[in-house]
């Protein structure tokens, strides 16, 4: 027989005739021997016919029935047929499946991963699955005492996604060769493990968005998160996710501690807080406008809504109309009785403020001739 197709022939005839596999692995042994090109194809597909009948039990009329097995049955059939002969008969498997299948038996992965052909080909594939496995395990101490030792340095985008108790098992099963460039991200990711978990213990909605990078609502998180007292904190966790929202920052940080004087009295006992210029000088046109239009609808406090007013208006945004409202309610406030105090802080323009005023003078002028 000099080429694979007369020797193939030959087989199934065997095959067919006598059922006596043994024979047929034999044929092609001593064709192999001969130098019978492209037959090692043929020898692994009767070899997996032949533990498919002799070590599974199966009932096969021929090679082709063994071939129509789903290749994953195959696969399983034959690994799990000898546990002694799992080295002998994986080489008689593509590397692929054997690794799916080790992958899918959990509780004797690293055992039959250790059981693979020491090849080249082996060795990459088992390092692959080894990391890919061990990378996102939710119980990594099971790989502690991996009997394989790790050469091959998982990519940085891996590495970014493992949870602190994996890469120290990681560190623990690498070979030297890795140790030290793993040691560095370790360093990185232990440290980023810390600060995650500072800016959520703290922070949560805020951390947790960032985190998660959810961030589709930034915004209105940082409104109700950012305050004088952490703003300089909530400028560095933005930073070290490249977000510049620094005058947005500034704003809410001013508008939250303006919130205080949104409620009466008219004349606030409490000074504006020495943190606000550098607020506003930190704040951009547009976010100072905002703070004024906030200012000027709704703080109650006269002398405070004035104050601020002036603050804002040096820092180039106008406030002319609004600073002589503000003048002349301080002016009249303390002179008016209660229900005309509501109407001067709610008054939004400076005739409405006159018209109080005028009803005021009116007031007295009746009781001046009530008492006469």
């Amino acid at each position: 027989m000099s080429n694979a197709k007369e020797v193939e022939k030959m087989c199934r005839d065997i095959d067919r005739k006598t059922g006596n596999v043994d024979e047929c692995l034999k044929v092609i042994k001593e064709s192999i021997a001969k130098r019978v090109p492209g037959l090692n194809m043929l020898y692994k597909n009767y070899k997996q016919y032949w533990i498919l009948v002799y070590e599974c039990g199966l009932e096969l009329e021929s090679i082709e029935d063994a071939m129509n097995i789903n290749e994953k049955d195959r696969v399983n059939y034959i690994l799990s047929a000898k546990p002694s002969k799992f080295e002998k008969w994986a080489k008689l498997l593509d590397i692929a499946d054997v690794i799916e299948y080790i992958e899918s038996q959990s509780k004797n992965y690293l055992i039959l991963l250790n059981k693979l052909p020491k090849t080249d080909q082996y060795d990459s594939a088992v390092q692959d699955s080894l990391l890919k496995t061990l990378i996102f395990h939710p119980h990594p101490e099971e790989f502690a005492k991996s009997p394989i030792k790790l050469h091959k340095l998982p990519n940085e985008e891996s590495l970014s996604k493992m949870r602190l108790e994996n890469m120290q098992v990681l560190l623990a099963i690498s070979e030297p060769i890795i140790t030290a460039n793993l040691l560095d991200f370790y360093n990185k990711t232990a440290q980023n493990h810390y600060f995650e978990d500072y800016i959520i213990s703290n922070y949560h909605d805020l951390g947790t968005a960032l985190v998660q990078n959810q961030t589709e609502n930034l915004l209105e998180t940082l409104e109700y998160t950012v305050s004088l007292d952490n703003i300089q904190v909530i400028l560095h966790i933005l930073s070290h996710y490249s977000i510049e929202l620094s005058s947005k920052c500034f704003y809410f940080a001013a508008k939250n501690a303006l919130i205080e004087y949104m409620a009466p009295p008219c004349i606030s006992q409490r000074l504006l807080p020495y943190e606000m210029e550098s607020c506003l000088d930190a704040m951009n046109s547009d976010e100072l406008s905002e703070l004024k239009k906030f200012i000027f609808s709704k703080m109650l406090s006269i002398d405070s809504q004035n104050s601020m007013g002036k603050l804002i208006q040096s820092r180039g945004v106008d406030c002319f109309m609004e600073l002589e409202l503000s003048e002349f309610k301080l002016k009249w406030i303390k002179k008016l009785n209660e229900d005309q105090q509501i109407e001067m802080l709610h008054a939004k323009k400076i005739e409405d403020a006159i018209e109080v005023v005028g009803a005021f003078h009116a007031s007295l002028e009746k009781q001046k001739n009530l008492m006469s």
